[in-house]
This record gives C-alpha cells, sequence and structure tokens, in this order.
C-alpha cells in the first residue's frame, strides 16, 4: 500500500505537470491569437482585391472567421491564464502547508523515538550498574570495555538511536581529572564514522579551561552547541593556541560536554561528544543522550579510586 506521505507527493507532482503542460498550450494559444491570425487578418484584407475577386462572400467568411477564432483563443488565453495561476498557487500553498505539518511530524516520530529509547537505555543500564561498577572495582582495567558497551548504540543502523549523517563522524570521550597534574585525561574514547570505529591516539590532554572539555570542567556543568562554528561559540570555547589542530572547525562542529561527579559531589571529570555534523547536539535532541550516559558513567564511577583509574588506564 503506498504510503499517505508518497501519495501527497505523486497528487502534488501531478498537479505541476498539468499545470505546466497547460501553460505551454497557452503560450501556443496566445501566440496564434497574438501574432499568426493578426498576421493572416492583415494579408486577407491587403490582398482582398488579388485573392477574392470573384469570391467577395468568401472573403466575409474567412475575415469573420478570424475574428471569431482570434476572440475564442483570446478569451480563452485569458481567463485559463488566471485559472492556470491560481490553481498553481492554491496547490503550492497547499503542498507547503502539507510540507511544514510532514516536517513537524517526522519532528515528531524522532523524538517519540529517542524519548522511546532513552526510557528502555536508562532502565537497562541503571540495573546494570552495580555489575558494572564492581567489575571496574575488581580490575580497573575494565573501565574500556564497559564504556565500549554503553556507548555500542552509535552506528549507521537504521534501528540506532543516533543514526549517522553520510560522511559523518562521531566521537566520544572520558576525560578523568588528575589532581595531581591538574589535567583531564582521555582515558577511553569511541570514534564512529560510517559505522566502523576508528583507532587514533592523538587525544589532547586538557587542562581546566581550556576548549570547551576545560570550560565545562571548571564550570560543572553541561556546554552543549549545534553548531560551533558560529563566531561567538569558536571564540568562546577555543583551543589554547599551542592545543589547535588543523582539523579542528572541519571536525568539530557540534558538540556536548558533561561534567561528571563522584558520590561525594566531587568534579571527577568530563564526558564529551563531538560530530562534523552541524546541529547533532541539539539540547532537546541527542545532547539528552550524553547527558543520559553521562549519569550512568558517573553512577558507575560514583565510589571508584580515580588515582587507580588512572593508573590502570593510559591515554588514548
Amino acid at each position: 500500500m503506498r504510503k499517505p506521505r508518497d501519495l501527497l507527493d505523486k497528487i502534488w507532482e501531478s498537479v505541476r505537470g498539468q499545470s505546466e503542460a497547460h501553460t505551454k498550450l497557452l503560450k501556443r494559444c496566445s501566440v496564434l491569437a497574438t501574432i499568426l491570425l493578426p498576421i493572416l487578418f492583415a494579408l486577407v484584407t491587403t490582398f482582398k482585391s488579388e485573392w477574392f475577386t470573384n469570391y467577395d462572400k468568401l472573403f466575409w467568411f474567412i475575415l469573420a472567421a478570424l475574428i471569431i477564432l482570434q476572440l475564442i483563443f483570446g478569451s480563452f488565453v485569458i481567463y485559463s491564464s488566471k485559472s492556470t495561476y491560481d490553481v498553481l498557487i492554491y496547490s503550492n500553498d497547499i503542498y507547503k502547508q502539507y510540507q511544514e505539518k510532514r516536517n513537524m511530524l517526522e519532528d515528531a516520530e524522532r523524538d517519540l523515538k529517542l524519548q522511546t529509547f532513552l526510557a528502555s537505555y536508562s532502565k537497562n543500564w541503571i540495573n546494570q550498574i552495580p555489575y558494572l561498577a564492581d567489575n571496574i572495582r575488581n580490575d580497573p582495567k575494565n573501565l574500556k570495555d564497559s564504556l565500549n558497551d554503553i556507548f555500542s548504540v552509535v552506528t549507521e543502523d537504521e534501528d540506532s538511536i543516533i543514526l549517522l549523517e553520510p560522511k559523518e563522524h562521531i566521537k566520544f570521550v572520558l576525560y578523568i581529572y588528575d589532581e595531581m597534574k591538574d589535567e583531564l585525561l582521555p582515558l577511553w574514547k569511541q570514534e564512529t564514522t560510517s559505522g566502523k570505529k576508528i583507532v587514533d591516539n592523538n587525544s589532547r590532554v586538557w587542562k581546566p579551561g581550556e576548549g570547551h572539555v576545560g570550560i565545562a570542567f571548571n564550570q560543572g556543568g553541561t556546554i552543549c552547541t549545534a553548531d560551533a562554528t558560529e563566531s561567538n561559540v569558536a571564540n568562546a570555547f577555543r583551543a589554547p593556541q599551542t592545543k589547535l589542530k588543523e582539523y579542528d572547525e572541519e571536525l568539530y562542529k557540534s558538540f556536548s560536554s558533561v561534567t561528571l561527579f563522584n558520590g561525594s559531589g566531587n568534579k571527577i571529570g568530563v564526558l564529551a561528544a563531538t560530530s562534523n555534523h552541524k546541529g547533532r547536539f541539539e539540547p532537546n535532541t541527542y545532547a539528552q543522550f550524553v547527558n543520559l550516559a553521562s549519569s550512568v558513567v558517573s553512577a558507575i564511577l560514583h565510589n571508584q579510586h580515580i588515582k587507580d583509574i588512572i593508573a590502570s588506564n593510559t591515554k588514548v
């Protein structure tokens, strides 16, 4: 069965096609009424004495026929032009309204899918938190495997909650704060491009206050932007000159950085999510997933010995 959206698109294409065909017909009739018939009229009257010497009645018959045809085609062009224009304008307005409603419906469907997923995700991982926390406490090296499971939902699969755009590059990084060095160390990272994990050992270490990761840590909250290329955003969260990379502007066009806390309410790190696709991490869409995931990570690290985690996990 044809989907309603496809059917309406088909109707619109049909209306537009019919209107274009009718417009071409009107142009031809207009040429006939304003150019060809007047030329014939002029020729008949000019050469009356030569062409209709013995056919006076025929002359007047042809003359009357030309006048009647001109009136018919002229009237057709005048009235049909307005009718065709009105149909095209009204159908165009209706289609625009339909597109707006369709976009609203798609947004609602996406939001419903997201909220449904977040509810399921939350229920699943809340139940897993005690097991994951004990697993990391027994061996801090299990941190990476636990986080890989938590963020396994980011794929190219159509059923994925974060469905990648063409050539999109999404990265999640866990930064743990090292009090001794006063640095945020990248201890886990997941990069996904076209559904494939990328091995990259060039993550940067940030000081509190440096870049969006360090600023989020200093503020003890969440920093989220759909478009990091906007001048005011880019200037506010620009990394120090010594830590800038040539690919930063191309790779980090949207981000969300969330501060992590332990059971005592102390800041222990930052979970950062970035994408090279503008609009990926909007506060009301996929940034909600980052916030929820950061809550799960905070709960897992709730009572962990951060020094042991730093000592057992190398920077990524």
